[in-house]
């Protein structure tokens, strides 16, 4: 990865302009680059570096060995989410969970003020087809001849256009797969005989494993449990207290439409946490406020505070 595709992204992304620091991470499988720009780039000009960083990237993708996935680009990763929320649940399964939470997605997207709503911990689904080498090697075929089967019978590829005297109608085949039990009836191949892929392989449907990017969320003190999270942040130039005030609303309409066994937390609230700043610096003020008109009143009878008190025990006159 670092000679084959690292350096050769690395060089060109040296021509950037604006260009601060370059720093690569890679490993078997995997490379990561972070470019930095300088402190003096001109704001205006940031969004059309972002586009050249990608232009220049693609103008070398022909050099990339075949068959890489990528490069994939994040220009977004220093987003600020003003709340957080966490989504458990007793009794759901994880696949109604998530559909319960990507109800809550669309409702918080139309709040006014909201950019953009991001899932967190979200673990993506994956159909497993197991089988064992001795018996790949009784019907005499391999892992590559029968994924080929495979790639063949649910290819998404045009089937053409009956032209009529007033339309034309688009030829749709079916065949493609819609359930895991679509996937056991297929037919395979194999020395001139036809066995159905159930019969030959475990077919499963589970999660990602390893899973990765998992969120938990608990009492402090507590270990937690496994939640879904949602970030929600705020467009450019939106006031982060009525955003939270909208917020809330919002999450006792969603709250109101979850059924019973699935909760809605929240875990972060930045517009309360800037409503308390508020309040304390408008408390802090208004006390410097009162003590510097008392120190101008005590400066305008001639006395200084404590000084009244212990030595001027006449008429204020006097003092």
């Amino acid at each position: 990865m670092a000679e084959q595709v690292t350096d050769k992204i690395e060089k060109k992304l040296q021509e950037t302009p604006y260009l601060d620091k370059l720093r690569s991470y890679s490993k078997p499988g995997e490379t990561l680059l972070l470019v930095m720009l300088k402190g003096s780039t001109p704001p205006k000009e940031v969004a059309g570096i972002w586009y050249q960083v990608r232009k220049k990237v693609g103008d070398i993708r022909g050099q990339l060995p075949a068959g890489l996935q990528g490069p994939f680009f994040n220009d977004e990763f220093g987003d600020v989410y003003g709340m957080m929320f966490a989504f458990s649940t007793d009794g759901f399964s994880y696949r109604e969970l998530k559909d319960y939470v990507e109800q809550a997605r669309q409702e918080l997207l139309r709040v006014p003020n909201v950019a953009k709503v991001d899932l967190f911990g979200v673990q993506d689904e994956k159909i497993y087809i197991e089988i064992s080498h001795r018996r790949l090697a009784q019907l005499g075929l391999d892992i590559g001849q029968l994924a080929q089967q495979l790639n063949a019978q649910n290819a998404v590829e045009g089937a053409g256009v009956v032209v009529l005297p007033t339309d034309n109608v688009q030829v749709r085949i079916t065949g493609e797969f819609r359930a895991v039990d679509d996937l056991r009836q297929l037919p395979i191949r194999a020395n001139g005989l036809t066995y159905k892929l159930g019969d030959v392989a475990a077919i499963t449907r589970s999660y990602i494993d390893p899973p990765r990017d998992k969120m938990r969320a608990g009492r402090r003190g507590d270990a937690g449990h496994e939640v879904i999270g949602l970030g929600v942040t705020m467009a450019k130039g939106g006031d982060i207290i009525e955003l939270g005030k909208a917020l809330a609303q919002a999450e006792q309409r969603i709250e109101a439409n979850l059924p019973v066994g699935i909760d809605m937390a929240k875990v972060a609230d930045q517009p309360r946490a800037v409503a308390n700043s508020v309040n304390e610096f408008l408390r802090v003020l208004s006390e410097a406020l009162v003590n510097r008109a008392r120190r101008v009143v005590s400066s305008a009878s001639g006395c200084t505070p404590g000084r009244c008190a212990s030595t001027c025990a006449g008429p204020r006159s006097s003092c």
